[in-house]
């Protein structure tokens, strides 16, 4: 997925469309394309396509819509194929989904290193103790670190 920031607020999906198809010589490569509202009223695209033509618009690096100049790029939300990134809940703080469709504990509160309400992570002072491994597993690492089994889990499961 690629991501075409500062698109000013009146661009269409279609112009947006024709101007990537033209400028970056895509031919008539199929593009699902996504608006969102951006900042001081600039939109924001999200543009799924092929792997071929999303190294062509990379190439490429920015594109002329009306009259602004907008920058191409691998959306941040998306995961780079050699990376290793799930979707991370910051309200349980599991894997997988984001907190605007969780249906488990708020654990929000909570410190991410021990578990326990009242302070944050870099001032906790406690050994680490995972919220999601069960005992069993160990949970003797901060939650969703790279030792923590849920993570190696979502993790094996992306793939």
């Amino acid at each position: 997925m690629i991501e075409c920031r500062y698109l000013d607020e009146i661009t269409t999906v279609e112009e947006l469309g024709r101007e990537l198809k033209t400028q970056c010589e895509l031919g008539e490569e199929v593009l699902t394309i996504r608006l969102t509202r951006g900042y001081q009223g600039t939109q924001t695209a999200m543009i799924r396509l092929s792997v071929s033509a999303a190294k062509k618009l990379l190439k490429v690096g920015k594109v002329r819509v009306g009259c602004s100049v907008c920058p191409l790029r691998v959306a941040a939300r998306v995961a780079r194929s050699d990376s290793k990134r799930v979707l991370r809940c910051y309200k349980c703080m599991g894997f997988g989904h984001m907190s605007a469709n969780c249906k488990g504990p708020d654990r929000s509160e909570q410190c991410r290193k021990c578990g326990e309400k009242g302070h944050l992570a870099k001032d906790c002072s406690q050994a680490p103790k995972c919220m999601l491994c069960t005992t069993e597993e160990g949970n003797a690492h901060s939650t969703g670190g790279y030792k923590c089994h849920a993570y190696k889990k979502a993790i094996a499961g992306q793939q």
